[in-house]
């Protein structure tokens, strides 16, 4: 009996989940390949790698702000001898280093660079070494003149292959005694592969990478996933941003890419590109998982009640039966005493059965034996 209850209800169960697996299956199967859907997917995986890094340059901005409000920071350009004030900024930028790296202004990228420049562009002193001391940084990145004459915080990109510079950086003008802007402390952060890794990762999980507009020729400075963001991939992408219009499009493979401006980094005209690939049939089976990890539990709950209901049911049977073989035997005087829902009820109009035909009175059945 317990292996028919089971072969049934687990029959049954098995059926039901193997039916909702591949009509669910069928179901998803248009969806996840649906071009339309992968381009949301996408430009909702550039926009949050976008609001990432521009909150990213937000905290860095106000980070910097603070310390070249300093009077660490003020004391530099307030030496008399250049020689002084350089090795004074190379001092100060490497404590200041060392402070960005346990501040969570950083926790998105560590600080690498920080720099200081005169009012004319020209660097004092960076952390770590004497690189960048007398060059004219103003000349390299426009933006730091900017910052200069306006005299305010804030975010640029500093890209160069032939100076091999790829950052992120923030502005913090330093102001002497009189109010006017004698300098700027540069702080820049590493806009590599393995940022736009880890961003990926905590975001949206799609291929990222930055794309320049104004580059001679498309390609990505940095990606999350080698080998994605290619340069025919990328060419529409930075043709249509070029043009005024939506950065989008689909390559042979269905995979889609889409993307936006880089917001908050000053003058440099970047995109944050994001690609997103079909899904295969293999994640569709990944995402409904969890309705055969479902019907499997079934069936071990099958086996359980099977086994659990077929000796709830079994067992007083073959009570009454040992029972019955004995009376067959010549035991007359055994009468059943069985205490079971469905089942106590059949042996008392047994009991009572017997004692009729036997022409036994009611009242003896109490000193009878019982099986």
């Amino acid at each position: 009996m317990r292996a028919k209850i089971i072969w049934v209800n687990g029959g049954i169960m098995a059926t039901v989940t193997l039916l909702t697996f591949f009509l669910v299956r069928s179901s998803l199967a248009p969806l996840l390949n649906d071009s339309a859907e992968i381009a949301k997917a996408a430009s909702r995986a550039a926009q949050a790698a976008q609001v990432s890094l521009s909150l990213d340059a937000s905290r860095a901005e106000r980070w910097v702000a603070e310390q070249a409000a300093s009077e660490e920071v003020s004391l530099i350009y307030s030496a008399g001898l250049e020689t002084a004030r350089q090795e004074r900024a190379m001092t100060t930028a490497n404590r200041l280093k060392d402070a960005a790296q346990h501040d969570p202004a950083f926790s998105g990228a560590p600080a690498s660079l920080v720099l200081f420049v005169n009012a004319d562009g020209i660097g004092l002193g960076r952390n770590g070494s004497t690189l960048m001391r007398g060059e004219n940084m103003g000349a390299a990145y426009p933006g730091l003149l900017k910052a200069l004459s306006t005299g305010r915080a804030a975010s640029d990109l500093w890209i160069s292959q032939t100076r091999q510079e790829q950052f992120a950086v923030a502005y913090g003008p330093v102001r002497g005694q009189d109010g006017q802007v004698v300098g700027v402390l540069v702080v820049g952060t590493p806009l590599n592969d393995e940022r736009l890794r880890a961003i990926s990762d905590v975001t949206s999980g799609a291929t990222l990478g930055i794309a320049l507009v104004d580059a001679p020729a498309p390609g990505a400075i940095a990606v999350s996933t080698p080998g994605i963001l290619g340069p025919t991939a990328l060419e529409p992408v930075v043709a249509a941003a070029r043009g005024g219009g939506a950065g989008t499009s689909q390559g042979a493979d269905g995979r889609v890419y889409v993307g936006r401006p880089l917001l908050g980094y000053g003058d440099q005209k970047a995109l944050v590109v994001a690609s997103v690939a079909p899904r295969s049939a293999d994640s569709a089976d990944a995402v409904l998982g969890p309705v055969l990890l479902s019907g499997a539990l079934g069936l071990v709950l099958v086996v359980i009640g099977g086994i659990l209901l077929g000796n709830y049911i079994s067992r007083p049977v073959a009570e009454i039966e040992e029972g019955l073989l004995l009376l067959i035997n010549g035991h007359r005087d055994l009468r059943f005493d069985l205490e079971h829902d469905e089942l106590g009820g059949l042996t008392s109009r047994i009991n009572a059965l017997l004692n009729a035909l036997l022409e036994v009175d009611e009242g003896s059945e109490d000193d009878a034996p019982r099986p």
